[in-house]
C-alpha cells in the first residue's frame, strides 16, 4: 500500500516544489497511491481551487480524483471554523462518496509531524488488512491523541507524542 502525503505547500502558503515537480507527483505517484493526504494549503495547490468553504473542499477533493488519485483524504485542521462546533474534520473521497472524520480540535502548537504521522499510521493500518475507511478512522484517533498528549517542548511547533496509546505510562 502506498500512501502519499504530498508536501507541496507550507502552512504559511509558501510553495515547496515547482510546477514541473507537482505535475510529476500528480501523473506518476497519485495513480499508484491507495490514498493521498493533502492538508488544506496542499489541496489548494494541487486542485487549483481556493478552499474557504465545505463546498470548496468537495470541489477540490473531486478535482484531485479527476487528476488520477484513487482516494483523497483532505485534512481539514487548517480550517476548523468551517462548521460549529470547532472540530478537526478530515474528508475522505473514495469509491464515489465522501466520509467525514471528526475529532476534538486542540488549540496548540504541538502539531509538528501530524501529516507524516497520519500517513504512516494509515499505511500501517492498511498493511494490517484494514480497509481504507477503517484505517483512516483508527489513524485519526491515534494522531489526535498524539496531539492531545504532546510534550510541548522546544521553540515553534512542538512534536507529537507518538508513543503508542496503549503503551503510555
Amino acid at each position: 500500500h502506498l500512501v502519499v502525503d504530498p508536501v507541496v505547500r507550507s502552512t504559511t502558503g509558501f510553495d515547496l516544489i515547482d510546477d514541473e515537480a507537482l505535475k510529476a507527483l500528480i501523473e506518476r505517484l497519485f495513480p499508484l497511491a491507495s490514498v493521498i493526504t493533502p492538508n488544506i494549503p496542499e489541496a489548494e495547490r494541487i486542485s487549483g481551487i481556493q478552499i474557504k468553504s465545505l463546498d470548496d473542499i468537495h470541489l477540490a477533493g473531486n478535482r484531485m480524483i479527476e487528476l488520477g488519485a484513487r482516494a483523497v483524504l483532505i485534512k481539514g485542521g487548517h480550517l476548523p471554523e468551517l462548521e460549529w462546533p470547532k472540530m478537526a474534520r478530515d474528508y475522505l473521497f473514495a469509491d464515489g462518496g465522501v466520509s467525514t472524520f471528526e475529532a476534538e480540535y486542540y488549540e496548540t502548537d504541538a502539531t509538528h509531524g501530524t501529516g507524516c504521522t497520519l500517513a504512516a499510521a494509515i499505511t500501517a493500518n492498511l498493511a494490517l488488512g484494514n480497509d481504507l475507511k477503517t484505517s483512516v478512522e483508527v489513524s485519526k484517533r491515534f494522531v489526535n491523541e498524539a496531539i492531545r498528549t504532546a510534550p510541548n517542548i522546544g521553540k515553534g511547533n512542538s512534536p507529537l507524542n507518538i508513543m503508542p496509546i496503549g503503551l503510555q505510562g
